[in-house]
């Protein structure tokens, strides 16, 4: 004999209200998993927001960049090498190459020099450290004219030239009109040094260094954290009557430690200004600029 056994309505009820029951539970404690962790990240962010401390230290208008050397020896159209090499006109440190005239010819060497181009280049300077065994001679720098295919002095500020000394001197030229003129598509500019041709002696000269800088208007910035969390910067403004303007940036900064940030495509204005940066996490720092 088969034997049904019927649940009364009233226990499917009680099942159902311990499963509605045991679904609230589980609810209630996500929400209050989630409500604890929020309130864990928001004081969290809160305390190192509170104790981030970062500012401009310095701000710093850069009006040329660093020099760029002969990266091979330099190629001989007048006279001999006698000492050194192209190395040894790399730094002002008393290392020199020497060259010197024969049979009453004068000297003249040719070196080419790659500069990275950047934004708000004005110019070229170019500039030699010297000395001469006589003091009869003087001394030039010419500039390849990529355009005109010809070594020319037109657009230097100084064409007079440099004397002769049995010191160390120095031989500086710069232009601003055309300069592009004078930069190849790689980057490449070609100098060359001569004198005049016009000593009786077998001159000698003695080159420390030679090199060749852009002439910029562009803005160092000197950032320092004082806290004890590493900072992200994300906003840099310029801020004056006429300028408002903002740049993205991406710098990080450690605890304690003064970060140089360098942008050549940064002028800043030649009247007061202010400067901002901003962090992450929201902090600003201020510096203001005549």
């Amino acid at each position: 004999m088969r034997t049904t056994i019927k649940l009364p309505s009233r226990s499917k009820r009680g099942i159902s209200n311990v499963i509605v029951v045991m679904l609230s539970l589980v609810l209630v404690v996500m929400v209050v998993v989630n409500v604890v962790l929020w309130s864990y990240q928001m004081n969290q962010f809160d305390w190192e927001r509170m104790h981030e401390v970062i500012a401009i230290s310095g701000v710093d208008r850069v009006n040329n960049s660093s020099w760029f050397t002969s990266q091979r020896e330099f190629a001989i159209e007048g006279g001999t090498r006698t000492n050194g090499t192209y190395l040894d006109t790399q730094l002002i440190d008393g290392n020199y190459e020497s060259f010197q005239g024969m049979n009453n010819s004068g000297i003249s060497i040719i070196g080419d020099f790659v500069v990275n181009e950047s934004v708000n280049v004005r110019g070229l300077e170019v500039q030699m450290r010297y000395k001469v065994n006589d003091t009869d001679a003087k001394w030039y720098l010419d500039i390849y004219n990529w355009n005109s295919s010809s070594y020319t002095d037109n657009n230097l500020n100084s064409t007079q030239g440099g004397v002769s000394s049995q010191n160390w001197t120095y031989l500086a030229v710069n232009f601003t009109n055309e300069w592009k003129e004078y930069v190849r598509d790689d980057g490449t500019i070609r100098v060359k040094v001569l004198d005049d041709g016009l000593s009786v002696n077998q001159t000698t000269v003695d080159i420390d260094f030679l090199g060749v800088r852009l002439m910029v208007n562009a803005t160092n910035f000197n950032f320092q954290n004082d806290g004890p969390l590493t900072s992200h910067l994300v906003a840099l403004w310029i801020d004056n009557s006429t300028l408002h303007k903002r740049y993205a940036i991406s710098v990080f900064v450690s605890e304690g430690e003064v970060t140089s940030y360098f942008r050549s495509d940064i002028s800043l204005p030649n009247d007061f200004c202010i400067i901002k940066v901003v962090t992450d996490r929201g902090n600003i720092a201020v510096f203001s600029i005549n």
